[in-house]
């Protein structure tokens, strides 16, 4: 007997479906601790994010990285991914480089063993202080757009909205590096994206909104026979 594709299983095909036909090369890869890149990062990131290979999704360039299988309600959350996925497509570089801004520059002083004693040397070395959870500007609004994704599935399925105080501590707390530690104007923020939802205009902000849009507003039915006819399992 074929076993039964679920709904949510369905919903998630067809988000991966849609993604590798805008992407070339997109992959959804799991476990996390399977792969050496992921492996490398968190020697570093679990200084201030222990759960990094265990509760959190990782994702680089075209490649999202699972600690496990993708449970059937993680919809939300691959779309949040997705949404990366594409504004790297973008500006690969500008991304990479935005993101990981202002920590990223701290790098420079290791230039200072290689000039040694002159004035280069000491420009390197006032990069140091970088290395601090510094305001992030760029990556905030990169995980901006992926946050809105989050809130735009959550409203679009269920007509509510995520715990607001707990995804503003995304952007004010540890998670992502204190990355941006202003409460008053991250707040302002989100308000703004909830409007962008209501109106209709975030649908505008890039192919995978409206993707996920329609993802979300398919019936159950619809949405598993589709997926069937595409070849999901």
């Amino acid at each position: 007997m074929e076993p039964r594709m679920t709904p949510d299983k369905a919903r998630l095909f067809l988000l991966e479906h849609k993604m590798k036909a805008r992407v070339k090369g997109f992959e959804v890869r799991y476990p996390k601790d399977k792969y050496a890149l992921m492996r490398f990062l968190n020697f570093f990131v679990r200084v201030f994010n222990k759960d990094f290979m265990t509760g959190y999704i990782t994702t680089i360039g075209r490649k999202i990285y699972w600690p496990s299988e993708p449970d059937a309600d993680a919809f939300d959350t691959q779309a949040h991914e997705c949404q990366h996925v594409w504004d790297w497509k973008r500006l690969p570089i500008l991304y990479d480089i935005g993101y990981l801004s202002p920590q990223i520059w701290c790098l420079l002083s290791l230039g200072a063993f290689a000039v040694f004693a002159n004035i280069w040397a000491l420009f390197c070395l006032l990069t140091l202080p970088f290395v601090a959870p510094l305001p992030g500007y760029f990556r905030m609004r990169i995980e901006m757009r992926g946050y809105a994704m989050t809130m735009a599935v959550t409203h679009w399925r269920s007509g509510t909205w995520p715990d607001m105080e707990w995804l503003g501590s995304k952007f004010w707390g540890m998670d992502y590096f204190w990355m941006w530690p202003f409460k008053n104007n991250v707040r302002k923020r989100l308000q703004k994206i909830q409007a962008a939802i209501l109106d209709g205009s975030i649908l505008n902000w890039s192919p995978v909104f409206q993707d996920v849009h329609d993802i979300c507003k398919m019936d159950d039915a619809t949405v598993v026979q589709t997926a069937r006819e595409l070849g999901g399992k």
